[in-house]
């Protein structure tokens, strides 16, 4: 069950973590701005 979870969800962890990066870089700077 996980390794298929894994396998489905493998080709999507390349724009999850862009995403992550992206959402961490935002929040630095909105905190940084306050």
């Amino acid at each position: 069950m996980g390794a298929v979870m894994v396998v489905v969800l493998a080709p999507r962890l390349d724009q999850a973590a862009g995403m992550a990066q992206i959402g961490e870089q935002v929040l630095i700077e909105a905190l940084g701005l306050r």
